[in-house]
């Protein structure tokens, strides 16, 4: 029997010697609308569909130096959860902002990778500097190296770091910069336990519930950390029932724009 892919789920076919990957955006009976990722859409019979893989970008920076953690495997765990779930992980060291320019760079709206995962030590503005991420060699200021992320059109971002998601003006520059879906972060400190859950239940949401907008996503996973007693430390010792996962979309940036605006006129 062959699968009835639905709207939103991602596929790939076999076509002119070559895999293409994209998204179904219509049903059409015994035939589907594709939107690849290269940008043109085709209409393709479901037998020659099968599931799509999905890419994840992963660059990380020398965490266990940043935070004195010889031992750490964060990493090495998340990496093995994922590939069980049939993600494909490209994996590659961050240790400048010319590192972290070079891999986002290569990430052109069509190529494949949906997901960028950075993982890095994470701080929000202080009197020591602006709302950053530590490299092993060198900090990224988000606001000001915001120019890094262009061309993830379409992407989802995730900052496994701590804190940054404070700071929603800063995201909000990343994702108009980068024209990217969404952006999710942490507001405040997070132990590797914790993140490993979070992280693995959004890409399990993101991946298996594709007609989901990523603000759903977020609030789905928000409700399963709750309704688990998941928390980080911090919050599990003052009670409070509130996950540390932050998100940013295109709607909100349109939203603040658009507040922006008003203001703008207001004073004129």
């Amino acid at each position: 029997m062959s699968r009835k892919f639905q709207k939103g789920e991602r596929v790939q076919f076999y076509q002119d010697g070559k895999w293409i990957k994209g998204k179904v955006t219509a049903v059409l009976g015994p035939s589907r609308r594709i939107l690849t990722d290269q940008g043109p859409s085709d209409r393709v019979s479901v037998s020659r569909l099968i599931k799509a893989k999905d890419s994840v970008l992963l660059l990380e920076t020398r965490l266990e130096q940043a935070l004195n953690k010889p031992d750490r495997n964060y990493t090495e765990l998340f990496v093995r959860a994922l590939r069980a779930n049939l993600v494909d992980i490209h994996h590659e060291k961050v240790h400048t902002r010319q590192d972290l320019r070079n891999f986002l760079k290569e990430q052109t709206p069509g190529k494949d990778i949906r997901f960028i995962h950075i993982i890095g030590h994470g701080k929000e503005a202080d009197d020591k500097g602006p709302t950053r991420i530590s490299l092993t060699f060198e900090d990224v200021d988000l606001k000001k190296n915001a120019n890094l992320f262009r061309g993830l059109d379409g992407k989802i971002i995730i900052f496994s770091s701590c804190e940054i998601g404070r700071d929603r003006e800063a995201l909000l520059k990343i994702l108009e910069k980068s024209s990217a879906q969404c952006i999710y972060a942490y507001n405040r400190e997070v132990d590797d336990w914790y993140s490993i859950i979070v992280e693995l239940l959004l890409y399990d949401r993101l991946i298996n519930q594709p007609d989901w907008p990523p603000e759903r996503v977020g609030r789905e996973v928000q409700k399963s950390l709750n309704l688990l007693g998941v928390k980080p430390d911090g919050l599990r010792r003052w009670g409070l029932k509130s996950s540390a996962l932050v998100w940013v979309t295109q709607k909100d940036l349109k939203a603040e724009n658009g507040k922006n605006e008003t203001n703008g006129r207001e004073k004129t």
